[in-house]
């Protein structure tokens, strides 16, 4: 209800009456008399009604507004912005910090009497609260946000000051003194907790690889401090599922001062494992929650099986037998083919297919291949999508394929092949890292161009679907495609030369550039191996660990049956362990990319799948899992910092205390202020005036009708 209502125009208020009252002589002229005679309250409500109409048409000529204004008393408002962060279980002079911060508001709360009080939180996330709805819990503490988040729900209130209680531990977020000095009203601040450093020895972080090797041996860093412990001897341990993988006893130096300690260990799993490091703790520390960090890394295996087929004989294949005992993370088991279906090495028969992890064909298969053998390796590989790497030569029969041919990843044209030097016509045309072994891209580059000539098959030509990586010519001729890699149902590699033997053989007095084949075929293997990125689906956790109170960022892109980027796909995200599921969906982002962030996740190990869509048809799922583990920044450094809540007093004109120095009532306006709210109604801008306006002539002239008016 407003408590003023009034009409303003463009007119002033004599102009406005005498032109109503020349209006109203002339209704009152049209209606003294009528034919057929009227009664007289007949006359006065049709006279009403047009003196209405001319009144209304009047408002509207003359841009008429109805002006409502309302007063408004509001009471003085001081928020209570409590400090809800970890950092609040800490106990000092056998006092916790939480209970000083709840007995400082009960203080207000008990001795409020103008003003009212409402009562914030702050931590991770500010927000409205109730003293009994504290759980101090919040993982990290941002007092920049708690002051802006008070300052901005109470912006149309009467807000007199902000009393905020904390410890002073700012971890987040912006610069808190720097938003205080921007507040609107004064920040009172009440320092809770011990200014002094305590004894503690406080595990700061955990450096390792994130990608380890079973049974290979890697190491930790783990960097520590303390304070109080100096000349004592600690124990750091790294555990594995409770098993004690490393240990190192080290002696404590200087007070405050970073120290480093590197574990070796052995990682005896593969697969996504959690490792623990723990510092023993010491008798007197001031908490231990500090001393112990998780850590998840993927352990990859120790050795894969590359079964090796080959055709009769050659210099190529002694060069590759040669290499292939340099690389230690791959076991080769050669077949090298003589007549018959039978093979130098071993039997077929009794060959374990079902072992290998890859298949190399070097001048596989040829014109007397077994069909019953290539019918059993691709029965192998296409069952377990297992890659292949092709090394094609005078001897590889193409036709052999039968029923596989459309799996092959190369087409066969009748070209004789010629002799061309890499040396001049070498490019790295996608930038693969295993196309540059151990080395940058220009270095890599020059030393493909230093490498022996070898006899190119121009014959050999890559798919449309595949990505040449490397090309070989020379002069007079047009390069040809020598080195290239498709992804399909599973992925596989061609280098179509021959004579590549010699970039071993004839470099073995430049042991640099002798290892560059060896390497790069290392390289070449290993990718081929790695089934990640096989999947269509490649939206996956951007980390595997996830400390609690972090978001968990799923991102990605998503890919068709040919490996085409599909940027409208609808995405949906499933979450589990042993206590909750729930489904989110991905967003796109751009570029191909999919994005998806989920808050709020509980310390524990969860499971995700992610499946993906499009115009109805399910073009992949992805599973894995992630890790959201333990992290105690709140513990990290537990002093209480009386200097920051002195700084963000002083830059807004609040003043500092401490809980036994607090006053019952602080220096604030405890007076109600007025406003006046003023809304504007300009009665062109709405619609409801048109009809009001017919409803006026039509049940004037209905009348004048209905009682036999002329």
């Amino acid at each position: 209800m407003s408590d003023l209502f009034y009409v303003k125009l463009d007119l002033p208020g004599w102009g406005f009456l005498f032109i109503a009252t020349v209006l109203l002589g002339v209704v009152y002229a049209y209606y003294i008399r009528t034919i057929p005679p009227l009664p007289t309250w007949r006359r006065w409500f049709l006279g009403v009604l047009r003196f209405l109409f001319f009144i209304f048409i009047l408002l509207l000529f003359f841009n008429g507004t109805v002006v409502m204004v309302k007063k408004i008393i509001k009471p003085p408002i001081l928020a209570l912005l409590l400090d809800n962060s970890r950092s609040m279980e800490i106990t000092d002079n056998e006092t916790s910090r939480a209970e000083q911060v709840r007995t400082v508001a009960r203080q207000f709360l008990d001795s409020a009497d103008s003003v009212q009080l409402q009562i914030f939180k702050f931590g991770e996330t500010p927000a409205t609260t109730t003293l009994d709805s504290l759980t101090f819990d919040e993982n990290y503490t941002d007092i920049a946000g708690g002051l802006r988040f008070v300052t901005q729900k109470l912006a149309d209130e009467n807000l007199v000051g902000i009393l905020l209680v904390s410890d002073g531990i700012d971890n987040t977020g912006d610069d808190p003194i720097q938003v205080a000095a921007r507040s609107p009203v004064p920040v009172f601040t009440v320092l809770v907790g011990d200014t002094t450093i305590p004894r503690d020895v406080v595990l700061e972080s955990v450096r390792t690889n994130p990608v380890l090797r079973k049974n290979t041996e890697s190491q930790a860093e783990v960097v520590f401090h303390h304070n109080g412990f100096a000349g004592q001897r600690v124990r750091v341990l790294l555990l594995h599922r409770g098993k004690v993988l490393a240990s190192k006893q080290v002696t404590l130096g200087a007070a405050g001062l970073q120290q480093k300690v590197v574990l070796n260990f052995t990682p005896p799993q593969e697969g996504f494992q959690r490792f623990v490091v723990r510092i023993v703790p010491l008798k007197g520390e001031f908490q231990v929650k500090n001393n112990e960090k998780h850590v998840v890394v993927r352990v990859l295996k120790d050795r894969y099986n590359v079964f090796v087929f080959s055709g009769s004989p050659t210099f190529d294949r002694r060069a590759l037998r040669v290499v292939s005992r340099n690389m230690p993370l791959f076991r080769f088991y050669f077949f090298t083919e003589k007549s018959g279906g039978q093979y130098y090495e071993r039997n077929f028969n009794t060959a374990l297919l079902d072992s290998a992890e890859a298949f190399l064909f070097y001048g596989f298969p040829t014109a007397n291949t077994s069909t019953a053998h290539l019918n059993a390796i691709f029965q192998q590989i296409i069952s377990r999508k297992l890659p292949v790497f092709w090394l094609p030569n005078r001897h590889t029969e193409p036709r052999r394929a039968g029923t596989f041919q459309h799996l092959w990843p190369f087409k066969f044209q009748a070209a004789q092949p010629f002799r061309g030097s890499i040396s001049t016509n070498v490019a790295v045309i996608t930038p693969y890292p295993f196309m540059y072994p151990d080395a940058n891209p220009v270095d890599a580059v020059e030393t493909w161009n230093a490498l022996p000539p070898v006899e190119v098959f121009p014959g050999f030509q890559p798919p449309e679907n595949a990505r040449v990586l490397l090309y070989a010519g020379n002069r007079s001729r047009k390069p040809v495609p020598v080195f290239w890699i498709t992804r399909g149902q599973f992925k596989q590699a061609v280098l179509a030369v021959a004579n590549w033997g010699l970039w071993h053989f004839q470099l073995q007095d430049e042991p640099d550039r002798q290892a560059f084949f060896r390497q790069w075929l290392r390289n070449v293997l290993t990718w081929l191996v790695n089934r990640d990125d096989l999947n269509p689906v490649q939206i996956k956790p951007v980390q595997k660990t996830v400390n609690v109170g972090e978001m968990v960022v799923f991102q990605g892109k998503v890919y068709d049956e040919l490996f085409r980027e599909v940027a409208d796909a609808e995405v949906t995200v499933t979450i589990w362990n042993d206590s909750l599921t729930e489904n989110y969906t991905a967003r796109a982002v751009g570029n191909g990319f999919y994005r998806l962030e989920v808050p709020g996740l509980t310390v524990g190990d969860y499971r995700y799948r992610v499946t993906a869509t499009a115009n109805g048809q399910k073009l992949g799922v992805h599973e894995g899992s992630f890790s959201v583990i333990p992290f105690h920044l709140e513990l990290m450094h537990t002093r209480a910092r009386a200097d920051v809540l002195r700084a963000i007093a002083a830059k807004s004109g609040g003043r500092f205390y401490t809980v036994p120095h607090l006053p019952a009532r602080l220096p604030v306006e405890h007076s109600p202020k007025t406003y006046f709210k003023r809304k504007e109604i300009v009665l062109l801008d709405r619609w409801y005036w048109l009809p009001f306006l017919i409803l006026l002539v039509a049940l004037e002239w209905f009348f004048r009708k209905r009682w036999g008016l002329l």
